[in-house]
């Protein structure tokens, strides 16, 4: 994907040299016919006047949707037509703001889509005095770059291309930081199975801008994107960890050994983290006899709510509190390892090097079955689990 191309001076950031619409290599006719240019800038006129209440509404229609599809159209063809200085400059800010109304109700799913944008504010920015619309329309492009990120096909933006445009508007525009920077994190953490190296590269570059910043709530959130970066920099390492339950009992990765561990960063108050638990008690109770143990790292701030489900739950593994061990001094290991999402499954082999770092419940089917086999005859069994939605609290 070709991103904002710096003609002029001013434009924050540069992916790709984009091809102006209005090139000397582009083929077009010697003269444009002036009927056909007044003609398409009376229809977008009329559109307009006619319905001023869609662009920018975030509800369309279906009439509506295709009338502004057709003006779409008519924009286009104007820009093709060799306009005036004036009109090309309408038509191209017209087609931002007609596009970028189009996106909102009907999202972006190729990178040519997002090119058509690109292209018109290529032109709004020959434009010589200073055009309002064109930093939120640069913006509204990434954002939709890197929702593409999280789709499959052939037409879409290069993930690594989006990261370094990202970087350049958000040194350029630092208040874009909480939104895109976090937006790029959620959705390469959502592709570490596809692209870890992408995942690490992302957390690393988000997390240096973060350290840069004036706000200490934003170098606080660098810290815990470092501890994200450590845990996903893990596979194949040897990963060490200690605390003490609720009854100040100390647990450490040592009581463990030659044993395959998932290691469950939970809370009492985690709807998904819950929801989960019955899967993980029957794959504790089908390979524990194998060398399964789990064990269950909870971020609770408050112990007796967690002493309360506990006594009620009796689960039948090991549970760390966090609470419990920073107060004896120990360091969180939530925060530790950057934990931002709950449930997070870490897998740890036989050898104590991490097999995986964000599991789901069917991966983690899959992986221990490929562990320990299928021994038994209940594992033979189809397992289709839940759908578990991680959850972001908004207390980290």
């Amino acid at each position: 994907m070709r991103l904002f191309q710096n003609t002029v001076g001013f434009t924050i950031f540069l992916l790709a040299p984009l091809v102006s619409l209005f090139a000397t290599e582009r083929v077009r006719p010697e003269v444009s016919d002036p009927a056909e240019i007044n003609a398409l800038v009376t229809a977008l006129t009329d559109f307009v006047k006619q319905t001023p209440s869609i662009l920018g509404s975030a509800r369309l229609n279906e009439a509506e949707r295709q009338a502004l599809k057709t003006a779409i159209d008519h924009g286009t063809l104007l820009l093709e037509k060799t306009p005036n200085v004036e009109q090309k400059y309408w038509a191209a800010e017209f087609l931002i703001k007609a596009r970028l109304t189009l996106a909102m109700v009907q999202p972006p799913n190729t990178a040519t889509e997002l090119q058509k944008i690109e292209e018109a504010i290529a032109v709004l920015e020959e434009k010589p005095e200073k055009v309002e619309i064109l930093p939120a329309a640069k913006y509204q492009v990434l954002k939709h770059s890197i929702l593409l990120l999280t789709k499959s096909g052939d037409d879409l933006p290069g993930s690594y291309s989006v990261k370094e445009a990202v970087k350049h508007y958000i040194e350029e525009n630092p208040r874009a930081l909480d939104s895109l920077g976090k937006m790029l994190v959620d959705v390469s953490v959502q592709n570490v199975a596809n692209d870890r190296q992408f995942t690490i590269d992302t957390i690393r570059d988000v997390a240096e801008l973060y350290k840069k910043s004036e706000f200490l709530v934003d170098r606080e959130y660098s810290d815990k994107l470092q501890g994200m970066l450590k845990r996903f920099e893990m596979i194949d390492s040897p990963m060490t960890f200690s605390g003490v339950d609720l009854a100040g009992n100390k647990i450490s990765s040592s009581d463990f050994r030659d044993k395959v561990v998932l290691i469950d960063f939970w809370a009492t108050w985690c709807s998904p983290c819950l929801a989960a638990m019955p899967e993980m008690k029957r794959l504790h109770e089908l390979y524990s006899k194998r060398g399964f143990e789990i064990v269950g790292v909870s971020v609770d701030r408050k112990k007796d709510e967690l002493a309360k489900f506990l006594e009620e739950k009796k689960l039948p593994w090991k549970i760390l509190s966090d609470t419990a061990t920073a107060e004896k001094g120990g360091k969180r290991l939530g925060e530790y390892y950057g934990i931002t999402e709950y449930p997070t499954l870490m897998l740890v082999g036989r050898d104590g090097k991490v097999i995986a770092t964000d599991l789901d419940m069917k991966t983690l089917e899959k992986e221990l079955a490929k562990l320990f086999g299928n021994g038994n005859s209940n594992s033979k069994r189809e397992i289709i689990p839940v759908k578990i939605d991680p959850v972001t609290p908004s207390l980290l």
